[in-house]
């Protein structure tokens, strides 16, 4: 809960100094306006039926000048993570969900690479998802894992259907 609030008082604070993206096209119109343009973006994971909360997880992420992406914060509700004892809502996939839409978005504006920091819990997570050789508390995740990853889950996601 405190990585969700540090979140939403990061877009608090920059949202008056800096350009937000509501969407993936507004990410698009503000690098059209200013190829060095950095510009952030909030995203929430929800849902109506979690009886805790709608919001399932959420990422504060930025573009930066250089064209890359830092991943400033991901974090999911902590009862998904750590389900109480005989839970009945046991939910998953909300991290790997929001690192999908973060690698499509890196795709989509040809980023080189994401960034970002690692706690000791999510360096695990990172380093699995990404298929990474090593993750400690730096994040480097090179286009060609990111492509990988989205690809990967867009295959499994045709399958199913």
């Amino acid at each position: 809960m405190d990585f969700a609030q540090l979140a939403l008082d990061r877009f608090s604070t920059h949202s008056a100094i800096q350009p937000y993206a509501r969407s993936i096209g507004d990410i698009g119109d503000h690098i059209a306006s200013n190829p060095k343009i950095e510009v952030a973006c909030c995203v929430q994971l929800t849902c109506d039926w979690f009886p805790d909360s709608n919001v399932l997880g959420l990422s504060h992420f930025r573009r930066t000048w250089s064209n890359n992406i830092v991943l400033d914060y991901l974090t999911v509700h902590p009862f998904i993570t750590r389900p109480p004892d005989r839970y009945s809502n046991v939910v998953q996939g909300v991290g790997t969900a929001l690192l999908y839409f973060l690698s499509q978005v890196a795709k989509k504006f040809d980023c080189r690479f994401i960034w970002g920091e690692a706690t000791a819990i999510s360096c695990g997570f990172y380093k699995k998802v990404f298929s990474l050789d090593s993750v400690e508390d730096m994040i480097y995740v090179p286009r060609d894992k990111f492509v990988e990853f989205a690809d990967e889950l867009d295959k499994k996601l045709a399958e199913a259907k």
